[in-house]
């Protein structure tokens, strides 16, 4: 099994708050302070689009429900519910249509400047099964951005980091250039793919039954 690291930046960059006002005068209030989110920057381990799928436990479409709460230790991270739409993938031993995910970071904490899971959001996720959790049915994202999978309501599906040659036959290639060039500010240099999502669960199908 093959296997690759991402390196996205140097790890444990802290970012100082940065507290500003204004002069009072008479009744005249100070503005709140305005809290500024610390930077966590992680080397992650990368699967290919096969090797994903024979070490997930879990493959699924969920759409996000609600944030459950956030931990800090041994790292920052969210823990959400959310409603499995569709499995691609199955867990033998998961007899619900309803599952806990961890993500890295936290309010306090921006993992690898991801933003995190917000309500309705739906993805598909590449899932290992996790211990040590209070809430039932609990798993984590296998390769975390690279094993995240958007949905644009539109038949397609953006791959959030890793450009995945194994994807390539999937891929629209024309989508995937024009949103690179219109957020070519704003994807902290990771490499994103757009591809068919009929034909990515085709893929998983085929693969699966091989």
């Amino acid at each position: 099994m093959k296997r690759k690291f991402v390196l996205l930046g140097v790890s444990g960059v802290l970012a100082l708050s940065i507290a500003f006002g204004v002069v009072i005068y008479g009744n005249a209030k100070a503005e709140p302070k305005q809290p500024v989110q610390k930077a966590i920057h992680a080397k992650l381990q990368v699967f290919n689009f096969e090797d994903a799928l024979e070490n997930s436990d879990l493959v699924v479409k969920v759409e996000v429900e609600k944030k459950t709460r956030e931990l800090s230790e041994p790292s920052p991270k969210t823990l959400f519910q959310a409603k499995i739409l569709d499995e691609l993938k199955a867990d033998p031993s998961l007899n619900a249509d309803q599952i806990h995910i961890l993500q890295q970071g936290n309010s306090e904490w921006k993992f690898n400047q991801n933003d995190l899971f917000l309500e309705n959001e739906r993805y598909v996720l590449f899932l290992k099964k996790a211990i040590g959790i209070d809430e039932p049915n609990t798993y984590w994202i296998l390769g975390e951005e690279t094993g995240m999978y958007k949905d644009s309501g539109t038949g397609k599906l953006l791959k959030l980091s890793y450009y995945d040659k194994q994807l390539e036959d999937i891929e629209d290639k024309e989508l995937t250039k024009n949103f690179l060039k219109d957020n070519e500010n704003k994807m902290d240099s990771k490499e994103v793919q757009i591809v068919n999502e009929q034909q990515f669960k085709d893929k998983v199908e085929k693969i699966l039954n091989n």
